[in-house]
């Protein structure tokens, strides 16, 4: 079974998420910020990472740069998502941070989940992301 962890502190985007996600039959371990997440990164080790940009206390860039740091989730993929367009610079800073692919929040439920599958199968390349 395929293990994703989501971040967001939105309730209503963990909602929808967890709807996509479990309706295609991922199995899902949800954070409402980066210090949840990092708990349950204690726990186990996802086979994917979704985390927003925009959280309290943490950010999203942030909190790529922290897992990156830990042994175990060094090579896990991690999709960064924002309700924000991001020019050039912020795309180049969120892989700097050690995100996989960046999209924006709101887009059509199959683009996401074949990014999702993309990361999964090791394939980010050839999904092209948003504004690279």
């Amino acid at each position: 079974m395929t293990h994703i962890l989501i971040v967001d502190d939105s309730q209503q985007m963990r909602m929808l998420m967890r709807l996509m996600l479990e309706k295609a039959g991922y199995i899902l371990h949800v954070a409402s910020n980066a210090k949840e997440a990092l708990a349950l990164l204690d726990q186990r080790t996802p086979d994917l990472i979704i985390t927003d940009l925009m959280m309290p206390e943490i950010d999203g860039f942030q909190f790529c740069r922290m897992v990156r740091q830990r042994p175990e989730t060094i090579s896990t993929p991690i999709l960064l998502r924002s309700y924000r367009v991001m020019d050039e610079l912020a795309v180049k800073e969120a892989y700097a941070a050690g995100a996989n692919d960046v999209m924006h929040l709101l887009v059509q439920q199959t683009e996401f989940l074949k990014r999702v599958r993309a990361l999964l199968d090791g394939d980010s390349g050839s999904v092209k992301p948003l504004r690279r």
